[in-house]
């Protein structure tokens, strides 16, 4: 896999976790102040499974993360050398 095929995977899994992480965030309008959801809330199938898919999203992107970053480092400092000048 090249850099660029990387770097194309690596932004749509980030929308995917983007896109799940808005699907469980319909669900905040009952969230208290800090943010917590009741149980309530939490015991709905239509919550358990936004979440299931959240992690699962966050689970694929972390894992990537972990081989991407490694994989292309002098790249991906090549790339940010180049945006801040």
């Amino acid at each position: 896999m090249t850099f660029e095929e990387a770097t194309a995977t690596k932004i749509e899994l980030e929308l995917a976790c983007a896109h799940a992480s808005a699907a469980l965030d319909s669900y905040s309008e009952g969230a208290g102040y800090l943010g917590l959801h009741s149980d309530a809330v939490k015991s709905t199938p239509a919550w358990k499974s936004a979440r299931v898919a959240f992690l699962l999203a966050l689970g694929r992107l972390r894992k990537f993360n972990g081989w991407y970053v490694k994989e292309f480092a002098e790249q991906i400092r090549a790339q940010r050398r180049a945006r801040t000048r």
